[in-house]
Order: structure tokens, then C-alpha cells, then sequence
């Protein structure tokens, strides 16, 4: 069952978001955050946050400020703002019950569910002419990716298409060194980058729910 869902950020900008409900009663929940310049509507989050309510989770699929049907000025969106509004979705999703939550991104949803650092994470490896303002990229360089990595202490899965035509294949090989091989790198051979097609973004969502499947039953629940 899907119930559309609005909530306020730190800057009390109104965001939109989908939850996936399962059919019984929730403990685990999964946060999913959009790629650069989309949506909560784009297919491999639609096809994951359905696969994981299947499985037993609440899944919340939001927009970021200034994206989709969410308030805000897209030209002041950046990583800290982001991140913030991670945080705040998940805390919807504690209040809908889940006890242990994990986050998962397509694309920039993923570096930022990363830089979250709030639950356990998975994330998935378009366009038009969107303002960006300095502040963006003085944010972004505030973030040092690898020695993020490095430091990481939390469990971690990339899944990357091995013909996705925005970020390499070979970006995926090295943020998994720069973990020191710590992160679990999934490819999917001939995926592009939206994982376009209906076998990869099925194969995609089916290693990503059994990936938050194994972690929320294993570990203690994350706050």
C-alpha cells in the first residue's frame, strides 16, 4: 500500500514523499534519496521501495528541497542540506514504528544516504538547465569522499551498471579500495545508469532488499 506523505525540513520547507507500507506491522524501514536534478518518481525507486514493503519494510521515497512536488529553491540545494533532510525522513519513519532504519540512494541519493551515516546503507549507481549557485560546489568540497570511506564503520553495499554512461564502472572500483575493501560491490553487466531495463532494475532491487534483509537481521537496531 502507497500513502502520499508531506513533512517539514530543518528550514520548514514542506517535502513530499511516498511511503511503502507492508502488511503487517513495520520494525525496519529504508530511506530512499533521488539522483541529481530527479525524483521520487524515477523507476528504480519505485521498483525498490515496492520490493522492500513487499519483504517487511516501511520505505520512504521523498523528494529533496526544490525537486519534484517539494518546496524550496532548487539553486540553494547542497550536500548539508541534504543529508539534514535524510535525517528528517528517517525520523518519519521512526515515528511510523521502524526500530532499525537503513538508507539507500540512486546516484547523488547515494553519497548522500552515505554521508547520513544514520543507518545501514545501499546505494545505485538525466537532464535539464537547473541554477546551481557557488554555495553548492563550496559545500561539496567540504566532503572528502575517499577518506570518508576510509573511515566508514558501518555496513555498505554499492550496486553499479558496468555500462552506466554518467559515472564509470571504474569510480565503483574505487571508492571500494578507498574502503579498504570493506564495501560490497555489486555490478550488473550491461545496466546503464537508471538501470533502464526491467531485468536490471529488477536485479538491481532484488540485491538491494535481500542486502537490508541480511543487514536488519543481523545487526541491532540503528538509530
Amino acid at each position: 500500500m502507497e500513502e502520499q506523505v508531506q513533512f517539514k525540513n530543518h528550514l520548514g520547507e514542506t517535502l513530499a514523499g511516498t511511503l511503502h507500507l507492508p502488511q503487517q506491522s513495520p520494525t525496519r524501514g529504508v530511506v530512499l534519496g533521488h539522483c541529481f536534478t530527479c525524483t521520487r518518481h524515477t523507476g528504480i525507486l519505485r521498483r525498490l521501495a515496492g520490493d522492500l514493503a513487499d519483504a517487511g519494510f516501511i520505505a520512504l521515497r521523498f523528494d529533496f528541497s526544490g525537486n519534484g512536488q517539494s518546496g524550496g529553491d532548487f539553486s540553494r540545494s547542497n550536500y548539508s542540506k541534504q543529508v539534514l533532510e535524510m535525517q528528517t525522513a528517517a525520523d518519519l519513519v521512526a515515528a511510523r514504528g521502524a526500530e532499525w532504519i537503513g538508507m539507500a540512494g540512486h546516484s547523488l541519493g547515494g553519497l548522500i544516504s552515505l554521508l547520513d551515516k544514520t543507518g545501514e546503507v545501499s546505494f545505485t549507481s538525466r537532464g535539464r538547465f537547473l541554477k546551481i549557485t557557488e554555495e553548492f560546489f563550496a559545500d561539496a568540497e567540504g566532503f572528502d569522499l575517499p577518506a570518508l570511506l576510509a573511515s566508514f564503520n558501518k555496513p555498505l553495499m554499492m550496486i553499479h551498471g558496468d555500462q552506466d554512461e554518467i559515472i564509470p564502472v571504474a569510480e565503483a572500483h574505487r571508492a571500494r579500495e578507498a574502503s579498504g575493501g570493506r564495501v560490497q560491490l555489486e555490478i550488473i553487466s550491461g545496466a546503464d545508469h537508471m538501470f533502464s531495463t526491467e531485468q536490471h532494475s529488477s536485479e538491481a532491487s532484488r540485491l538491494a532488499t535481500n542486502w537490508f534483509e541480511e543487514q536488519s537481521l543481523n545487526r541491532n537496531p540503528s538509530s
